[in-house]
């Protein structure tokens, strides 16, 4: 997929991943799935939940050695960084 691809799924699932979050999901709550091939697989949404983020670092490492190796300094991708970036962090003084 290309990144206008990419980013058309994303926004497809935007709405579902906001009813699932807004819905403050049980994350002992077993979910079953059910494969084309007939298998199936249980895991707490908990665990799910774990796993998308989990899933997206992953891929963002992935990209930042790719562009390392080619000699491009990847961008920061830490999650303190962004919340820099878009001024949701702050500095706090405390008196002692």
């Amino acid at each position: 997929m290309g990144l206008s691809e990419l980013r058309s799924v994303m926004e497809a699932n935007q709405d579902a991943w906001t009813e699932i979050l807004g819905a403050a999901p049980d994350p002992s709550e077993m979910v079953t799935v059910r494969r084309e091939n007939g298998s199936a697989f249980g895991a707490p949404k908990g665990i799910r939940l774990a796993q998308v983020i989990h899933h997206g670092t992953d891929h963002r490492s992935q990209v930042c050695t790719a562009l390392t190796s080619l000699r491009i300094e990847p961008p920061l991708i830490d999650v303190w960084d962004y919340g820099a970036a878009m001024g949701l962090t702050q500095e706090l003084t405390t008196s002692r």
